[in-house]
């Protein structure tokens, strides 16, 4: 990776595009009531990856700033109890509106989820650029890049495999063509062989098909997939 930590960039950058997708869809969905199905898949897998990110976090990246500038992330770590406040709140509000007789989905239901899913895009959105301006250039200033890069092997080793499947793809949908490179060198130098082409092969169902070719351009290992 050209910076040990650049993954931590890549993921928000994903959570922040699958939150400005699903403010969107609410929204222009609200006067006749959102795809609900669709909208519960997409709102519970973001809940798992947000949830397994802050514990990456959590377990991982908050100990070892505290250890250098004590409590300086104990703000973050409240961040992180309110988001989750924020989904229960959110699927309580879609469990309403599923559960609405046929036909009749309430309209300020659909208004409420609207609302409610900006209120998490603002939330989640302050505490990633917190994040972003306040704690990623502290570890630059007491962790060397090597640290650096045992920490973020740490993060990337807790990532159930059933749960990395799904979400590489989730990812590099997000980001661009240097950033998408820059993810998967990263991913193949820390899976092996045999689970990275498994990998692969998910990322070129998922990716448009022009993105595929342009990274089988930037990594020829990947033309064999």
């Amino acid at each position: 990776m050209s910076a040990p930590m650049n993954g931590f960039r890549y993921i928000h950058k994903a959570i922040r595009h699958e939150l400005d997708a699903l403010e969107t869809l609410t929204g222009h969905r609200s006067e006749n009531g959102p795809e609900l199905s669709g909208l519960a898949d997409r709102l519970g897998f973001l809940r798992k990856v947000v949830k397994l990110h802050a514990a990456g976090e959590e377990e991982i990246l908050y100990p070892a700033l505290d250890s250098q500038v004590p409590r300086v992330t104990r703000s973050y770590s409240l961040d992180h109890q309110f988001e989750e406040s924020s989904f229960d709140t959110i699927e309580a509000t879609l469990t309403s509106l599923q559960s609405a007789p046929q036909g009749a989905k309430p309209r300020d239901l659909a208004w409420q989820l609207h609302r409610q899913v900006i209120g998490l895009n603002a939330t989640l959105s302050l505490h990633i650029w917190k994040e972003e301006e306040q704690l990623l250039p502290l570890l630059d200033e007491y962790f060397g890049l090597a640290e650096q890069g045992a920490m973020a092997g740490q993060i990337v080793g807790h990532i159930p495999p059933e749960m990395m499947r799904p979400l590489l793809p989730w990812m590099l949908v997000a980001l661009m063509a240097d950033e998408q490179e820059d993810l998967l060198r990263t991913v193949m130098g820390t899976v092996p062989p045999e689970p990275f082409r498994a990998l692969s092969a998910g990322v070129k169902a998922r990716l448009p098909r022009a993105d595929w070719a342009e990274l089988t351009k930037r990594l020829p290992e990947l033309a064999s997939v």
